[in-house]
């Protein structure tokens, strides 16, 4: 891809740090030249904002910025659109890359005071409702964008949440009682307990898929 303003070396930076999850694939090569020329006009237009930190988290040598891509907007375009929706894991990372390529390019002046990597953007997609899928309709293919199976899958279930761990805090005393099921299926403390002063409170479980 051309890049012009920019010394080599801090691209290259730039891709390590924004794209190191594609490797062996570089910022050379034309399917990235291509997805540039497809989303570079539209991510200029994007203004980045500074990422809400707590009040408790100790000050970070980078600064975090984000911008958001709304799969709404009528910028995008049905090409880009469908990058984005069936491979986030490869697109997203790549907009965090170019939108960083951009904003060296705007603050040329404030990227030569400061080192390579001393911001950070993050990309935030804004999903459409109409391409949500429900969790109990996902299938091996789907669910393996969203985790990582290691091993052999020999055959794929139908998916489901079930719980397999319930936490009880005791009224009186605050001590909490975690309490494991069977299958999903949620049994109470015994009455020996209960009887014995614990009066239980659910405060939460713990789920898998």
């Amino acid at each position: 891809m051309s890049i012009s303003g920019i010394p080599q070396e801090n691209v290259k930076w730039l891709w390590q740090m924004y794209c190191a999850s594609l490797a062996p694939l570089s910022f050379e090569e034309e399917v990235v030249v291509e997805m540039w020329r497809l989303f570079a006009a539209f991510l200029a237009s994007l203004s980045l904002q500074p990422a809400a930190t707590a009040s408790n988290q100790a000050p970070s040598a980078i600064a975090t910025f984000t911008f958001a891509v709304d799969l709404r907007s009528d910028g995008l375009t049905a090409e880009m659109r469908t990058a984005l929706v069936n491979q986030p894991q490869v697109v997203v990372p790549l907009l965090e890359f170019f939108r960083a390529v951009l904003d060296y390019q705007q603050n040329t002046e404030e990227h030569r005071r400061g080192a390579p990597g001393s911001k950070r953007l993050v990309c935030s997609v804004i999903g459409d409702d109409a391409c949500a899928t429900s969790f109990d309709a996902l299938g091996a293919s789907l669910l393996g964008q969203l985790v990582v199976i290691r091993g052999t899958v020999v055959r794929m279930s139908p998916s489901r949440v079930i719980c397999v761990k319930m936490a009880f805090r005791c009224g009186l005393c605050g001590a909490i009682v975690e309490v494991s099921t069977e299958d999903g299926v949620l049994i109470y403390l015994d009455h020996a307990v209960v009887d014995a002063g614990l009066q239980v409170v659910p405060v939460g479980g713990t789920r898998k898929v």
